[in-house]
């Protein structure tokens, strides 16, 4: 992997295994990408895209990424909403369930943020590398990936005057999102990408998430 910030950012990542390229990453000018392009089915896309992925030998994801609006998206997702403050542990009229409950609609409020901000800065195809035919655009849905997880709530200990985590305390749900990698097709149709490929090219969005947060201005 490797990145580089400037006039022209560029990220490029390749993947192989016994000496086979099974992704190859680039995020570049549209002049890069176009010499990246070589058979003339892709010829369509030259001069129109700075993303490219080739996967395997059967097929790329093409299109732009706004890496710089992409990044102040996120930041204003995160400077607009705020998590919300632990409760004070000592404070026995602490709300520990709506504390949690706001939790739970604050990670979700992120993860939705995220998922908008990819939808509407990077516009990504799936294209079949022998003819050219895009099958699919490339979107990301928020939603839960996996069971909830279940936390005892704290319960108030009147003799120590402080709230303590105890396995008698009221069970409260927190669910784990993700932003999830989905194939979208002519028909409006969706499916999961990993339907089609092994869960390894979701990392497609994980570098994307890697490579644009260092473009996301550091609070001092």
């Amino acid at each position: 992997m490797s990145g580089k910030k400037g006039t022209e950012t560029t990220s490029k990542a390749l993947f192989t295994y016994n000496g086979k390229s099974l992704i190859n990453f680039n995020v570049a000018s549209n002049a890069d990408i176009d010499k990246l392009i070589e058979n003339v089915e892709l010829s369509q896309y030259k001069g129109k895209a700075n993303t490219l992925f080739s996967i395997m030998d059967n097929f790329i994801v093409i299109g732009n990424t706004d890496l710089a609006a992409d990044a102040a998206d996120k930041e204003a997702l995160y400077k607009n909403n705020t998590r919300p403050a632990s409760p004070d542990g000592e404070n026995p009229k602490s709300d520990y369930k709506a504390y949690y409950t706001a939790l739970n609609a604050y990670e979700k409020k992120i993860s939705e943020g995220k998922a908008a901000s990819f939808n509407k800065n990077t516009k990504l195809s799936l294209v079949s590398k022998k003819d050219g035919t895009k099958i699919a655009d490339i979107v990301l849905r928020s939603e839960k990936v996996e069971d909830d997880y279940l936390v005892s709530l704290p319960v108030w200990n009147a003799q120590g005057k402080y709230w303590t985590w105890s396995p008698n305390g009221e069970l409260f749900a927190q669910p784990y999102l993700d932003e999830v990698v989905y194939l979208k097709f002519n028909d409006t149709t969706e499916a999961a990408m990993d339907v089609y490929f092994s869960e390894i090219f979701n990392s497609l969005h994980t570098k994307f998430t890697d490579f644009t947060s260092a473009f996301q201005t550091k609070s001092k």
